[in-house]
């Protein structure tokens, strides 16, 4: 009890004593003793603290200077009544302060310097030039006043063998990836459904400057007037008739598929949900595969859909370049004029980004830069679509690379057909693997593609065209 001699006790052997004393003076008696001792108790901690802490003990009034320097006005921490007598709720306190300044009436070295620390935000110069080797000094010798131990000294989560193998690991509920932008190539292309695996479309043969499969019209004269007699020479003039020319084309569906197995460890463990990011994960890859398709499928022989750059007719009319394995202005003003007047305003380019950037680099005869790239205000955000030669272009890894047939392509997109005998589908089941704890994500689609039209696309030869 207060007075005796201090000495550590446990736990067992201070419940011991109390119940000896409760035995002799009655609970009261020593639960008054108990209360004088723990007051003793605080006494002795505030003035470890604060040396000029009141011989009452109470915190009602006064100041009280810290070991570094900060100096609390104490009357601050009085709770007080409102108008109607009922005493502040702890927010209505905490709103209180405000009325008195604050409870400091002044900040001790570190304080203060961290104050002038709060005031450089926002200011990137201000920041840049505080003294914060002064700031670290200051907290270790605050930190050293109040008998504080560095993390050197104990058990920290930024020690190995000492506290980091006890703070677990955070798995976030995400998985990294690059984003594929879509594909205006696969929002363009003509889609036809398929009714049966091969599908037959009539076409009509066209060519650059052909449009009517043949038609064409027979001038048979007129009326004349020779010296007073008027003839008409159309009279009973025979008619050439012409034929239209009609040709086919068979799309024949080409089955191609994807697989994933999971297990059930996995699916159950997983921070993510495993089997929605499979699903999705396939759909994205499926509209990229999609996209090569169109432009380099290599067609029904290989199981695949016919690709712009592997269609045969639009190799042969493939437009030569200045010089190999380059680009020049000359060439891309070719390649835009072979392509037919009847496309102008629905047409883009098509390149990879290595071909974009050496485009980047090369001028028009008059010194203009050829990639048109105007922007706003706003970092990335075009007031104008960007252009090469007035079109718009779409930079994909899908196209052939520089200085190959196809590195350059324009084109209408619309005059593509890719026929749907069955869009992409997607099964999950664990039958298959039932016995093997394993579950199946598989991706189906059952699709055929080629150029409706080819003088609808042009491009740039390669070296071996």
């Amino acid at each position: 009890m207060p007075g005796e001699n201090q000495k550590e006790l446990t736990i067992d052997q201070l419940t011991e004593i109390i119940g000896k004393q409760i035995e002799e003076k009655g609970i009261k008696i020593v639960k008054d003793e108990l209360e004088a001792f723990k007051k003793t108790g605080f006494e002795q901690e505030m003035k470890r603290i604060y040396p000029n802490f009141g011989k009452d003990g109470d915190m009602t009034g006064g100041e009280l200077p810290s070991r570094t320097g900060s100096v609390i006005d104490m009357s601050v921490f009085r709770k007080t009544y409102n108008a109607f007598g009922r005493e502040l709720s702890d927010n209505e306190y905490a709103a209180s302060l405000a009325s008195f300044g604050g409870p400091f009436k002044k900040l001790s070295p570190t304080m203060q310097k961290w104050g002038e620390l709060l005031k450089c935000t926002g200011n990137r110069m201000a920041l840049v030039r505080f003294p914060y080797d002064e700031l670290k000094t200051l907290f270790e010798q605050e930190a050293k006043a109040y008998g504080i131990k560095t993390t050197s000294d104990a058990m920290a989560e930024n020690e190995a063998g000492h506290g980091s193998y006890l703070v677990p690991i955070e798995f976030p509920s995400l998985i990294i990836e690059a984003a594929v932008k879509d594909s205006p190539v696969l929002s363009q292309v003509w889609r036809m459904p398929m009714n049966a695996p091969i599908v037959s479309l009539p076409k009509l043969t066209q060519a650059d400057g052909s449009y009517f499969g043949g038609v064409t019209f027979q001038e048979a004269g007129g009326v004349k007037y020779e010296e007073g007699v008027v003839t008409n020479s159309a009279e009973g003039v025979k008619i050439d008739p012409k034929r239209a020319a009609i040709e086919r084309i068979y799309l024949t569906a080409q089955k191609i598929t994807a697989g994933v197995i999971l297990t059930d460890e996995i699916i159950q463990d997983s921070v993510i949900n495993i089997v929605n990011y499979m699903t999705g994960l396939l759909v994205r890859a499926w509209k990229y595969r999609l996209e090569y398709y169109v432009i380099q499928g290599r067609g029904n022989d290989y199981g695949q859909p016919l690709g712009i750059t592997r269609d045969q007719s639009i190799i042969d009319s493939a437009i030569p370049r200045k010089k190999l394995n380059e680009l020049n202005y000359e060439d891309l003003v070719k390649v835009d004029g072979e392509l037919d007047e009847i496309f102008s305003g629905t047409e883009f380019w098509l390149m990879r980004k290595r071909t974009l950037s050496d485009l980047r680099l090369k001028k028009d005869q008059v010194g203009q830069p050829i990639v048109k790239e105007t922007w706003g205000e706003r970092m990335g955000t075009p007031t104008l679509t960007p252009t090469i030669l007035n079109h718009p272009y779409h930079v994909t890894k899908n196209v052939p690379a520089l200085g190959s047939t196809g590195d350059v392509v324009i084109g209408n997109m619309g005059f593509y057909i890719l026929g749907m005998r069955s869009d992409m589908r997607i099964d999950i089941s664990d039958a298959p693997r039932f016995e093997y704890d394993e579950t199946n994500v598989r991706f189906k689609a059952r699709v055929d593609g080629k150029p409706g039209t080819a003088f609808a696309f042009k491009m740039l030869k390669g070296p071996t065209s």
